[in-house]
């Protein structure tokens, strides 16, 4: 099974886990990522999960030189040894040209693994999906992780939306988070339709997996106090800042907080302000399950 993942694997939850459960039925997985967020340079080519995980350089500053460079290495199918980190802030038109560098390299490197289907998560490699499903003659499966692309504003997004128009109604099925996100593929005729929540292996969560009394002591939780975690994106629509508040105010309450977003910067300030905001950076997948039993 090809995934396709416009991020980093490891890092995109929902699509690591899809992964992992595809590998566990038996499957040989390949993954091809991209390091688009300004995270660490990493191996472009490792093996995570028992997946085969490669992660395609794009473009990180608006240089012609740079951008000549990547595409003799897309030429050559040689993505590196090392992918580079992306720097902070928005730049419109050099996610564009990723965008279409991305899709590029899942052309190039899609016939690699030889792949029985795809698995494309999220919008942004339906177009590479399509054209590896037509090239190979394989059936291709689109996770719409957020549902339909309704809210759009500018130019990127518009073209996101047309692409998920056109190539989520040809794939061989449909995935998505809930009812509501299901309803509204189905109207752009998106048929079998499946609902995959954003279920977990219960096992994996059992406490009695864990020494939870040590593990309070290890964090400095006080044993009277109510404990709050939030893990996962840190932006504004998440309601970050009224969560920080609200614990800053209540000293019987710890807040454990992760992720990555917007709003880092803003969370280490509280936790460095207040005893009970604990900080604990990026938390990798398969420790969600220690502090979901907290």
């Amino acid at each position: 099974i090809l995934v396709l993942v416009y991020g980093i694997f490891h890092y995109t939850t929902r699509a690591y886990e899809l992964a992992c459960a595809l590998q566990r039925a038996g499957y040989a997985v390949t993954v091809i990522g991209a390091h688009r967020e300004a995270l660490p340079s990493q191996p472009a080519h490792q093996v995570q999960a028992g997946c085969e995980v490669w992660h395609v350089p794009l473009l990180t500053r608006l240089n012609l030189l740079d951008l000549l460079r990547l595409l003799l290495q897309l030429l050559r199918a040689d993505i590196g040894q090392q992918t580079r980190p992306m720097p902070p802030g928005r730049a419109p038109l050099r996610t564009f040209i990723n965008i279409i560098l991305y899709n590029l390299w899942v052309l190039r490197l899609g016939g690699r693994c030889q792949p029985d289907a795809v698995l494309c998560y999220d919008v942004v490699p339906l177009s590479g999906a399509w054209a590896t499903s037509r090239r190979y003659g394989i059936p291709y499966v689109y996770d719409a992780a957020e549902g339909l692309l309704k809210a759009v504003s500018g130019f990127r997004d518009r073209v996101m939306a047309w692409n998920e128009r056109q190539f989520a109604p040809r794939a061989s099925a449909v995935i998505t988070v809930g009812q509501r996100a299901g309803t509204d593929l189905q109207r752009i005729g998106c048929d079998p339709m499946v609902i995959i929540g954003n279920w977990k292996r219960l096992l994996d969560y059992d406490p009695n997996n864990y020494d939870l009394a040590t593990e309070r002591r290890r964090l400095n939780i006080p044993d009277s106090h109510l404990l709050v975690s939030y893990i996962g994106f840190l932006f504004p629509h998440r309601q970050i800042e009224p969560l920080l508040a609200a614990v800053e105010s209540l000293p019987d309450v710890t807040l454990l907080i992760a992720g990555r977003g917007d709003l880092v910067d803003q969370v280490i300030a509280a936790a460095q302000r207040s005893d009970n905001i604990h900080w604990l950076g990026w938390v990798e997948p398969d420790q969600l399950p220690r502090y979901a039993a907290l």
